[in-house]
């Protein structure tokens, strides 16, 4: 993982996102809030926890180019442009919306990632690509693998190797994405702009290796 750089909210995620998801969370408790509608009404429950995700408006699907466009198609977990071999694009909601029915809606709360990615991460909460600090990984050259580095204390190391394990970072795919990002910039097969536009993280352990 690396770090990204929160991007700002888009001027029409409020209407079509924030909006239409809190109203629907208002008639799912039967709040007198709600606004009116016509259409079948929405089953009511005794509160917001008690709602299934399942049955939350997906309204966050519709910010899903403005979120792929903010963030350069580059997967916040992996670090690498997402590619068909690294799954489709789709919204991650980092505080599981399962748990957190507040921030179902926030754009905040929304991090762009790869389909496996986020099957993975599912109700998990993991290192927060926003604030991780990049030097707690290691990447092996030799093999592609991102490993917890031992010159942090244990339970940062230990948080590290949750993240890699709960994700899969090191599934074959992505350490073979990785190792060909290497073998293109060192063969001179792609320059270094191409490198940071297509694998973010694998140019950001070369600059820290002195390549770069």
């Amino acid at each position: 993982m690396i770090r990204v750089t929160p991007q700002p909210e888009p001027s029409s995620f409020d209407g079509k996102v924030r909006k239409p998801g809190f109203y629907a969370l208002l008639e799912q408790i039967g709040s007198p809030a709600a606004p009116k509608r016509r259409g079948p009404k929405r089953r009511i429950y005794p509160c917001l926890a008690a709602i299934p995700s399942s049955k939350l408006k997906p309204t966050w699907t519709e910010c899903l180019p403005e979120l792929r466009g903010a963030y350069d198609e580059i997967c916040a977990y992996l670090g690498l442009r997402i590619q068909p071999h690294t799954g489709g694009a789709t919204v991650d909601h980092f505080l599981p919306k399962s748990k957190y029915r507040r921030h179902a809606y926030e754009w905040s709360n929304f991090r762009l990632a790869a389909r496996p990615i986020n099957t993975k991460k599912g109700e998990h909460q993991v290192l927060d690509p926003f604030h991780v600090d990049p030097a707690h990984f290691e990447f092996q050259f030799s093999n592609g693998r991102l490993v917890p580095s031992l010159k942090f204390p244990k339970d940062v190391q230990d948080a590290t190797a949750t993240a890699i394990a709960v994700l899969d970072l090191n599934a074959p795919t992505y350490m073979a994405t990785r190792l060909q990002g290497v073998d293109d910039f060192l063969h001179k097969r792609v320059d270094r702009s191409v490198l940071e536009r297509e694998y973010p993280i694998v140019a950001h352990h070369l600059a820290r290796g002195g390549y770069l």
